[in-house]
């Protein structure tokens, strides 16, 4: 019995160490994809930037399982949009720090990330919200 609980320690201990060591790197993952994305928007790619934003159109069969298509019209200026979003925060601030990190409560696909920008003694923050989507994380909305 008593190599029995130190097994499940163990077993525990082990599960902790990758859990914690993945969450790391999703970490790092998520901070190269918010990097990535306002670096695009600054620039007002939207070739570009359509290829980190996934699809949250009307289409249900697409949302969050595709990105968008810039050939389409509406599609290019909903991707315009969250450009023009994302540049107008980066633009009224000095600089952006990633906060908090969480799993979305209604969609766990979705990962939470709570971004503040700063600019002085004045912070505005909103809720960036990222999947995977081809191996990768991409944008899913901003709340």
């Amino acid at each position: 019995m008593n190599r029995l609980i130190k097994y499940t320690f163990l077993a525990v201990f082990i599960f902790s160490i990758s859990v914690s060591a993945q969450t790391e790197n999703e970490k790092k993952e998520l901070n190269t994809a918010t990097n990535s994305l306002f670096d695009i928007c600054n620039k007002e790619d939207i070739s570009e930037a359509a290829k980190l934003i996934a699809y949250n159109g009307l289409d249900k069969d697409r949302k969050y399982k595709s990105f968008y298509n810039i050939n389409n019209r509406k599609e290019k200026s909903a991707v315009n949009r969250t450009v023009q979003k994302i540049k107008a925060m980066l633009k009224i601030s000095d600089k952006y720090e990633i906060v908090k990190y969480s799993t979305d409560k209604l969609t766990p696909a979705i990962i939470d990330v709570k971004i503040t920008f700063k600019s002085g003694n004045q912070e505005i923050s909103s809720v960036f919200k990222f999947l995977k989507l081809d191996g990768r994380f991409v944008l899913a909305e901003i709340e």
